[in-house]
């Protein structure tokens, strides 16, 4: 791409993109601006991008899948309504045959996404590749994983960012929350193939200095700045005023409200401390500097998820991946009451006193990061960057104590400007499909023209079913 002192060109010589120049050499990336002749507002709508949000360790199928009409709700059964002591060894399904409908009940983990439930699809009855920890590395590449060495397809996001890439700084981001500082099958989703996995970046500060400082910045200037409290936008503001008399009415408070939000992820990542990459082994919650990092996840995780949103709302990029810990993690969960780990949590038999009150823990960890879904799609709207986006909430399996692969608990959001009919709940026929034939589906969302994906044998037929 060729530079000029506003920003960079594309090839047909309009503005692609436009810079403020803040402390420290810090390019600040802009959005698009329709009325500085930027492209169409058809155009900017119908730009595809897809964001990956992964969370370990399964779930609680009975708590995730919608109630189907004319169903009841799950009752915890009673200790001696259990089968020696172990209740769910099994996979849930509302059922094993196909159903389509828009008459659903949200379930107790999707609750917190009733305000989008016009954007969704819930899907039942897909099944990983393969089962056990090891799924955790195929649920977005549809392949063989070797041990703990890692994937040996490449995986669907890293496909899109080949494509979806070509006119943006970074083909892709890979942000994470307390997640692994070094490749592995439990420890990576994004692949590059061959093994070759791409590790997460959990320290919000490191993000930003990463997205969104020129290439040429010293970072240690941007590290005294934010250390200092001081805004990088604040040697740009008479640039930003000199741009807004050039601005539509429109466009000046889109960037008010980009401005304001820059700001405030600015200050608040200034705030916290350095939430640095956590090894695999996790430290001791009840003491006190790592119950205290423990605590901060919730604020980690909104600073994470607004630097993404500004990645995308710049065009910056198009395609990234969110990782919620690793698999197999066993960190706790303070902030929200919750005393079991998550990996023990995931482990629930249901037996012994209190298994009930576990299994609801285990449910909250979910509707936790149902939740900062639901953040992520209002970040989204807000910034108008949700058209032709779709978002995929993926885990590698569903039943946390059986390590299964059967029926995941999946749910896009977003229909990639018209390409998937959502308001759904969706259930396929029972072990009729892997989730590559799904991976194909969003790949044609985005305009790649696939018919397989990933291993061979995983792909069994299209899922049409969820096409406009």
């Amino acid at each position: 791409m060729n530079k000029s002192k506003r920003g960079f060109t594309s090839g047909n010589g309009l503005r692609r993109r436009a810079f403020l120049r803040g402390t420290a050499g810090a390019a600040i990336a802009l959005p698009f601006f329709h009325s500085l002749a930027r492209p169409s507002r058809s155009a900017a709508q119908a730009t595809k991008r897809f964001i990956a949000y992964c969370q370990p360790l399964g779930t609680f199928g009975e708590e995730f899948f919608p109630h189907v009409p004319g169903g009841s709700a799950y009752v915890y059964p009673t200790t001696a309504e259990c089968d020696g002591g172990r209740c769910r060894q099994r996979t849930f399904r509302t059922g094993e045959t196909f159903m389509d409908t828009r008459d659903w009940t949200p379930s107790t983990i999707l609750a917190p996404l009733e305000a989008h439930r016009d954007d969704l699809l819930i899907l039942e009855n897909i099944d990983n590749y393969t089962g056990n920890h090891k799924g955790y590395a195929a649920m977005l590449t549809g392949d063989e994983v070797d041990g703990n060495e890692g994937a040996i397809g490449i995986s669907v996001d890293q496909v899109m960012a080949t494509s979806l890439g070509r006119d943006t700084k970074f083909g892709s981001l890979h942000f994470g929350v307390r997640s692994a500082n070094a490749p592995g099958s439990r420890m990576s989703v994004s692949w590059l193939g061959d093994k070759r996995g791409i590790v997460p970046e959990s320290d919000p500060q490191a993000m930003f200095r990463r997205v969104f400082s020129d290439v040429r910045s010293d970072p240690s200037d941007m590290d005294q700045a934010l250390a200092e409290r001081r805004s990088v936008l604040d040697a740009a503001m008479g640039q930003a005023e000199s741009l807004r008399r050039r601005l539509g009415r429109e466009d000046q408070q889109k960037l008010e409200q980009y401005l304001e939000a820059f700001r405030d992820v600015e200050r608040r990542i200034a705030l916290m401390p350095s939430a640095a990459c956590v090894a695999p082994e996790e430290p001791d919650a009840d003491t006190g500097n790592e119950r205290r990092d423990l605590e901060l996840v919730p604020e980690v995780t909104r600073a994470q998820i607004d630097l993404l949103v500004m990645s995308m709302v710049c065009d910056l990029t198009r395609v990234s991946t969110f990782q919620m810990a690793f698999e197999a993690t066993n960190m706790a969960h303070p902030f929200l009451g919750v005393s079991g780990r998550w990996h023990d949590l995931s482990h629930n038999g249901g037996s012994g006193d209190g298994w009930q009150n576990d299994m609801q823990d285990y449910v909250r960890v979910s509707q936790f990061n149902a939740e900062q879904i639901g953040y992520l799609i209002d970040r989204m709207k807000f910034h108008d960057v949700f058209d032709g986006t779709v978002i995929l909430w993926v885990n590698p399996m569903q039943n946390g104590q059986i390590h299964n692969s059967s029926n995941l608990p999946l749910m896009l959001a977003g229909n990639a400007g018209g390409f998937f009919d959502t308001g759904r709940h969706v259930r396929f026929e029972a072990d009729k499909h892997l989730i590559n034939d799904l991976h194909v589906s969003l790949l044609q969302s985005m305009g790649i023209e696939r018919t397989e994906f990933g291993a061979p044998e995983g792909n069994r037929s299209a899922l049409t079913e969820l096409h406009s």
